[in-house]
């Protein structure tokens, strides 16, 4: 049985979240608020102690459907928040509360977003998650088949590193073509083609591998698989390496749900100075960029030229709400509350916190919000539909074979 030593002393001295923009518990089961020292490095990553058998599945499948559930909610939740500063966005939420100072997931006009609808990086990971289910395994050929049907299918937005990247004209090959020579070929052509993407699209990817590596031994299985769909779209080292790390993050929070546990996995899997600089940086604040650029910093680049989809931002806002979040609603709603790229921001913080928490901690209305949501988008793109989410996670963690 996979269990946590927990040996961090309760007297040691507390960080808390600084701020939390709206507090509400009316849908949320309480839980002990993390507790980190300033001085003390977080407990190793031995306390996981493994044998032959995985954790009781009632836990180990509330974590793993909390990772997939809480990464949709955080986006759909996200998305009317989008690319707005963090004053503007604090405003916006105030006057989106209900009456009982709850926040619905209200959707957006303004991205033709109805309530429910998920991104493209939530649908990236939707796509994978299907395909691994479908396939039992890492299939390469039927992964890029399923995102050349994604680019098809009229997707959302406009800049998609993972188009970018991929031969769109791949449907042609030689169906004789095996899946390793079709491996090696977009490989090959994300290197020529975006090998400097740093997007925090890949991040998107890590919750379904995480799921899928949970009832492995150790989190090799994790890591190799996240550096092998990683570099089919971003081969940058540090878009790799931040795949790897959240991915394994999630794991052991399914595995174990200690934040601190998580923390040191998360920096025993970082490669880069980029990522590790990001996992450190998580401990002390937020967001990498002072806080009078994060309040003005809107649709466009941060001050010194970062991209506000930049994969160090989202890293960093969501490992930092893993370590000082008392709820998963809390975590969530202040990870929004930074502005900037709100759905990609919520919905990897979403993704640490479901994991963390259990889906019995996510708010039911924003639950049932993304699960029954019946969208004009389902009907070209039935991958995000999410009615089925927890069978998915079931065959995600019991029935795949790597």
């Amino acid at each position: 049985m996979y269990f946590c030593l927990l040996l961090h002393s309760r007297k040691s001295k507390i960080v808390k979240l600084s701020t939390i923009i709206i507090s509400h518990s009316g849908d949320i089961t309480s839980s002990t608020s993390s507790i980190i020292s300033e001085n003390n490095h977080p407990s190793t990553y031995s306390n996981i102690i493994a044998s032959s058998s995985p954790p009781a599945m009632p836990y180990l499948f509330n974590r793993a459907y909390g990772a997939l559930i809480g990464q949709c909610c955080g986006d759909a939740l996200g998305c009317r928040y989008k690319f707005r500063s963090a004053d503007d966005v604090k405003e916006q939420m105030l006057t989106d509360q209900d009456d009982s100072y709850f926040l619905p997931i209200r959707g957006s006009s303004v991205f033709e977003f109805p309530p429910g609808q998920v991104n493209d990086g939530t649908e990236y990971s939707m796509l994978v998650a299907r395909s691994l289910s479908r396939q039992g395994s890492v299939e390469i050929p039927d992964i890029v088949d399923s995102i050349l049907r994604w680019k098809n299918s009229d997707p959302i937005g406009t800049h998609n590193p993972v188009f970018e990247a991929l031969d769109v004209e791949t449907e042609n090959e030689d169906p004789q073509i095996s899946g390793g020579q079709l491996e090696k070929k977009i490989t090959l052509s994300a290197l020529l083609k975006n090998k400097s993407s740093l997007s925090n699209m890949c991040l998107s990817i890590a919750t379904p591998i995480a799921i899928s590596t949970a009832t492995r031994l150790n989190d090799s299985m994790t890591c190799s698989t996240s550096i092998r769909l990683t570099r089919l779209t971003q081969p940058h080292p540090a878009a790799q390496d931040a795949v790897r790390v959240l991915a394994a993050a999630i794991r052991s929070l399914i595995l174990c749900p200690d934040p601190q546990i998580a923390y040191e996995v998360a920096l025993k899997n970082a490669k880069t100075s980029i990522v590790l600089e990001h996992l450190e940086d998580a401990r002390r604040r937020p967001h990498p960029f002072p806080e009078d650029e994060i309040e003005n910093a809107g649709s466009g680049s941060f001050e010194n030229e970062i991209p506000i989809d930049y994969l160090g931002i989202t890293l960093q806002v969501a490992f930092y709400h893993l370590l000082y979040s008392e709820s998963f609603y809390d975590g969530v709603i202040s990870s929004i509350a930074l502005g900037g790229d709100t759905t990609a921001n919520a919905a990897i913080t979403g993704a640490l916190l479901g994991a963390r928490f259990g889906a019995q901690s996510i708010p039911q209305q924003w639950k049932d919000t993304v699960e029954n949501a019946k969208l004009e988008r389902h009907k070209t793109f039935p991958d995000v539909f999410l009615s089925d989410a927890q069978s998915l996670v079931n065959r995600l963690l019991y029935k795949l074979s790597f």
